[in-house]
């Protein structure tokens, strides 16, 4: 397993990790229509962009040579945010890597750039019944801290979502100032 930054060649990997696990993740929260329209040749440009973007960092985990996740780290876009506030906009793994490690290690990177650029704390919102992500991030130190809202998305689908935070801050509860996600 390795998990490194993203390159322009792996959009087209990141936007098919992305559409598969959209697909099964949310399968029973989001109307099956809707799920089963998602097509990752569209994401193609989107994820370009984001890749090539110098205020997003995107990594990805890679498994051989294939990549089977990937998340996405800036600045957060809430209004009730300071500048000292990162935002974990995008955290998926394919199907068929789920609970193998993957989501951990690019969680690890993640919060270890967040550190590198000063970060106090990292938000990210999750849809408020998609329960394994939320229990997910709860074992990894991140709480709800009160935010919730509802994102519109085409074809009158709702994403209700709640946000998580964590305190990159906090002492760890041995006592040091370093939280292990191993």
């Amino acid at each position: 397993m390795q998990v490194r930054r993203a390159v322009e060649s792996d959009a087209r990997a990141i936007a098919e990790v992305h559409v598969a696990s959209w697909k099964a993740a949310y399968r029973g929260m989001l109307p099956d229509s809707f799920l089963d329209r998602l097509d990752a040749e569209k994401g193609v440009p989107v994820w370009t962009n984001i890749v090539k973007n110098p205020d997003i960092d995107t990594f990805v985990a890679v498994a051989g040579d294939r990549v089977v996740g990937f998340a996405t780290l800036h600045s957060s876009r809430d209004c009730d945010a300071d500048g000292n506030t990162g935002e974990i906009s995008a955290i998926y793994v394919a199907p068929g890597a789920w609970r193998q490690g993957y989501g951990r290690s690019l969680m690890n990177a993640v919060l270890k750039q967040a550190k590198d650029k000063g970060f106090r704390s990292i938000t990210l919102w999750v849809l408020e019944p998609n329960h394994r992500a939320r229990r997910f991030y709860e074992a990894l130190g991140f709480s709800t801290d009160g935010s919730t809202k509802t994102e519109k998305m085409s074809d009158n689908v709702a994403l209700n979502e709640v946000r998580y935070r964590i305190d990159l801050q906090q002492p760890a509860q041995d006592g040091t100032n370093q939280r292990s996600l191993r």
